[in-house]
């Protein structure tokens, strides 16, 4: 019976009485309940399923799993049909919809490329008319999206939200118009980014912070003033010595390049002009070859002021200025 201890099904309670484990029984019942709509009742605007999608919409829970062994690789043009037909309250089910196709195009065997993965992804919810124009209009997307060859499509009015791009591609006739860009943005890998994807092209987009350092690292085109992405840079930079409303006096040097710093332009100079004006100070750390960084606290007052409303004065405009000056 020991061995049963790490079954799926079952756990031990506290007197030592094994139990079955029914926890998996409300997602899948909720995939059962998504993969009749779209297989026999169609899904109206105001189904039940839509709220179940919205909580989803990043395609990484169990939902989607369990979708993958209910749905039949034939039902990609009617998931992706249901794009359109999603309320403008659950927008966000756009996402999820997506992540399925996805998942049901991988089953089949004769889609090997990214060209031909992305096509009829795009086909299965635009129709024939991305085959003519490679325009994708007005979705939200959000979460992982893999193996995608996106070179040539023109993407409209879509909002990106927290999205990661694993193994794209991309080309200098690939472009975002009027789009928005929220949250994170991420290439995985880190190479990912000479697929191309310097030569996209952004056209009156909205790329808020933090996405807008990622994409200030990729494209060659300016979409946003310097002065903007210094000032971002070092929001993010001082963030990481400021949780929960309090002074965090120290991290070690290795956590400097951890996260998004670390994936944008700005990790190294940002640091050295912290330095430069003394707004923090390399120190030793017991049992840490690398030692670490601390934030001198008299300038706790400047921080405080930048982190509660964007106010630079103090060492932290002097950084600014310096970053500015070296840019």
């Amino acid at each position: 019976m020991g061995k049963m201890v790490d079954h799926p099904l079952l756990n031990v309670g506290h007197d030592g009485n094994y139990r079955f484990s029914f926890d998996f029984l409300a997602s899948y019942l909720r995939a059962l309940h998504i993969a009749d709509a779209i297989s026999n009742m169609g899904v109206a605007p105001s189904s039940s399923i839509w709220p179940f999608l919205r909580e989803e919409a990043n395609g990484k829970g169990f939902i989607l799993e369990h979708l993958e062994s209910l749905l039949e690789p034939e039902a990609v043009d009617s998931v992706g049909g249901l794009v359109a037909s999603v309320p403008l309250k659950y927008r966000e089910s756009q996402s999820f919809l997506l992540h399925v196709v996805l998942d049901l195009i991988r089953t089949d065997a004769n889609i090997v490329t990214g060209v031909e993965r992305t096509e009829r992804l795009f086909t299965a919810v635009f129709g024939a008319d991305f085959t003519v124009a490679k325009k994708v209009t007005g979705l939200y997307l959000t979460g992982p999206f893999d193996a995608l060859d996106l070179s040539g499509v023109i993407f409209s009015g879509c909002r990106f939200e927290d999205v990661t791009l694993r193994n794209c591609r991309a080309d200098r006739n690939t472009k975002f118009e009027r789009c928005a860009f929220v949250g994170e943005f991420e290439f995985q890998p880190e190479s990912c980014k000479r697929e191309g994807w310097s030569l996209v092209t952004m056209v009156d987009c909205d790329i808020a912070f933090p996405a807008s350092l990622i994409w200030d690292g990729v494209i060659e085109s300016d979409f946003a003033s310097r002065a903007e992405l210094v000032k971002d840079a070092v929001r993010l930079g001082l963030s990481k010595f400021w949780c929960n409303g309090r002074l965090k006096t120290s991290l070690w040097r290795a956590d400097w390049a951890k996260g998004l710093l670390g994936r944008s332009g700005y990790c190294k100079p940002l640091l050295e002009a912290m330095l430069k004006s003394g707004l923090v100070q390399e120190v030793t750390i017991s049992g840490v070859p690398e030692g670490g960084l601390a934030f001198r606290r008299e300038s706790l007052f400047d921080l405080q002021k930048f982190m509660d409303n964007q106010q630079m004065i103090g060492k932290v405009l002097e950084t600014y200025n310096t970053m500015l000056g070296d840019s």
